[in-house]
């Protein structure tokens, strides 16, 4: 009597979770910090791969570590676990909040064609690197 042995094997995708450090508030730094953690969790076998960007690891965890700083605040940065169960890549997203001092104030005008001549309102507004407009001030002229 011969015997056989069958093997099988059970796939379960795995699940992604982002974990964020300091209630993801930072601020700008030279210092390079954990900002985020990707984990995918639960996959049989284990031994997905986890990217944070264009690196990839064949981990199940993967830290996104950077020196904060203004170019990555409010930039979305996404996770991709990729593994043998699923049938495309898993993804999620993850936007730093990174907080920076100002930079140097500019003053600009809102309507530029104004007739100064005229009785009219000119429009003024304050930008912060020109990213932070504060409301419009106005002034007649």
């Amino acid at each position: 009597m011969k015997s056989y042995t069958l093997t099988i094997v059970i796939l379960r995708p795995p699940t992604i979770v982002i974990e964020e450090y300091d209630d993801n508030k930072f601020m700008e730094s030279d210092v390079v910090t954990n900002l985020a953690k990707c984990v995918a969790a639960n996959g049989k076998p284990p031994g997905a791969s986890v990217q944070w960007g264009n690196r990839e690891e064949d981990v199940d965890e993967s830290l996104l570590s950077i020196a904060p700083s203004r170019e990555y605040n409010g930039i979305p940065i996404t996770c991709t676990v990729t593994h043998e169960a699923l049938t495309q890549p898993l993804t999620k997203t993850f936007t730093p909040k990174i907080e920076y001092a100002p930079g140097e104030p500019q003053i600009v005008t809102i309507n530029p064609d104004c007739d100064a001549n005229v009785n009219t309102i000119l429009q003024l507004q304050c930008i912060d690197n020109e990213r932070y407009p504060a409301n419009p001030m106005y002034v007649k002229i």
